[in-house]
């Protein structure tokens, strides 16, 4: 019990030295974004949004993040989704579904290397059956960030566990965001 507190202080120490940074932001609305309203069971609409890759994108440990607005309707359970795509690539850089939502906001990490000069993001949602409404508000945002990144390691001194018999667990998290050591 007293091992489980300490890695559970420890864990906590070093998470007070990960510290998230907005280092530029801007509503949706800002880049003349109307809002986007779904409406009707297994129904699809998309709507486009412009941006300038800033030169702050360009430095290292700078991350650029969509973060999405949205509410699901009368339910949030069922196969809705909404999928951003970036720059007319096919490939969706995220699909996301309702549980992916915490407090109606999901945020999409934008790869620096599909950034351009000018940028267009394109929003699609996709009502199901029991998601008749989808909406992603204006107040919806993209900006520059530095942030923690943590890939955490585990190892286990056995795969096969005898009941009495100490073993040894192991559990690594390294910062590799903005201002890893």
């Amino acid at each position: 019990m007293k091992k489980k507190l300490l890695l559970i202080l420890g864990i906590l120490f070093l998470a007070g030295f990960a510290v998230s940074e907005t280092l530029q932001e801007l509503t949706l609305k800002e880049a003349n974004f109307q809002g986007l309203e779904v409406e009707g069971a297994l129904k699809e609409e998309c709507a486009s949004i412009v941006f300038l890759k800033e030169p702050i994108a360009e430095q290292k440990g700078i991350y650029t993040i969509l973060s999405i607005h949205a509410s699901f309707m009368p339910t949030s359970i069922g196969n809705a989704g909404i999928k951003v795509f970036a720059n007319n690539n096919a490939e969706s850089l995220a699909d996301l579904k309702p549980e992916d939502f915490e407090n109606n906001w999901a945020r999409v990490e934008i790869p620096i290397t599909g950034l351009v000069e000018k940028n267009t993001l394109k929003v699609c949602a996709k009502t199901s059956n029991s998601i008749t409404k989808i909406q992603v508000l204006e107040d919806s945002k993209i900006g520059y960030y530095k942030m923690p990144v943590f890939e955490i390691e585990k190892t286990v001194s056995t795969t096969k566990p005898i009941v009495g018999r100490e073993m040894q667990a192991t559990l690594k998290a390294k910062n590799t965001g903005s201002e890893a050591g």
